[in-house]
């Protein structure tokens, strides 16, 4: 991870201790929202998949498709 990841994780797991459990799906996706629109790249928003349930649920949701897995790319080329 790189160091913004890392303070992009850091971030959201401090904010999710005070959010009530029901609400952090709809506060995740609204969060992935605004890292995407502020120029967050792709590959950092999948890194994130890989940090925390909520935030692999929320880039799904708002990229509208699984987070990209190299391997998946170099089985299918196999193939």
């Amino acid at each position: 991870m790189s160091i913004d990841t890392e303070i992009i994780v850091e971030t959201w797991q401090v904010l999710k201790e005070y959010i009530p459990e029901k609400d952090r799906e709809k506060a995740g996706a609204h969060f992935i929202n605004m890292l995407q629109d502020n120029g967050v790249e792709r590959d950092v928003l999948d890194e994130l998949c890989e940090a925390d349930d909520i935030l692999e649920s929320a880039v799904i949701d708002v990229l509208d498709e699984e987070p990209w897995d190299d391997d998946d790319y170099e089985n299918e080329l196999e193939d």
